[in-house]
């Protein structure tokens, strides 16, 4: 499959890339985030690893790291990774959500798992050719939302910024974190649901 317009291998243990993302990744994160000396990132949910390596080829001075709580999941973004000779720059920790070690970051960006149990059963028949645990989050879709947004803060640099893709539950999520000021951007080629949060904001 393609993403970023870089080719990725796909198959039954991750999701098929199409997150709404690659165009932030595409536009470098502009006009909201400007590349320092040094820029970190993490992505949580890499899957096949398409968001973290498009990162690394798209910003040449990007370090980046990533999680999936599924092992089948991490070594098809390893060998992804190969693929795309980014090895050295990409690293992947088997991980519920955050790495153990509490590196801060410059960026967090996640595509988590958003559909509500109830709701996944209605979905289209090839979202079930997909690993459930990469798309349902609990009974109203947002366990994996909820504790992004609680522990962020503690894993990003001052002037951070979180990147979250929420899809059609971004009214549900904009409702109840409403003492938040998130940024919903405006995508231009589709999609919806990506919001755009400081890490002074989630304080």
């Amino acid at each position: 499959m393609w993403f970023c317009g870089y080719k990725f291998r796909t198959d039954e243990r991750v999701l098929v890339p199409r997150s709404p993302i690659a165009e932030l990744i595409v536009k470098r994160f502009q006009p909201w985030w400007s590349e320092t000396e040094n820029p970190t990132a993490l992505e949580i949910g890499t899957g096949g690893g398409c968001i973290a390596i498009s990162m690394a080829l798209s910003l040449e001075n990007l370090d980046v790291e990533a999680t999936d709580i599924s092992a089948g999941a991490i070594k098809v973004a390893q060998e992804n990774a190969l693929l795309h000779s980014v090895g050295s720059r990409v690293r992947f920790y088997l991980a519920d959500l955050f790495p153990e070690q509490k590196r801060k970051y410059d960026l967090i960006i996640s595509n988590p798992p958003y559909v509500p149990s109830a709701r996944y059963t209605r979905l289209p028949k090839e979202y079930h050719c997909e690993p459930a645990g990469a798309l349902v989050s609990g009974e109203d879709g947002m366990d994996c939302v909820r504790r992004i947004l609680e522990q962020a803060p503690d894993y990003l640099m001052d002037g951070g910024l979180l990147f979250m893709e929420v899809g059609e539950l971004w009214e549900v999520v904009d409702k109840t974190f409403s003492s938040i000021d998130f940024t919903w951007v405006d995508l231009e080629f589709g999609g919806e649901g990506v919001l755009l949060v400081s890490k002074e904001q989630l304080v």
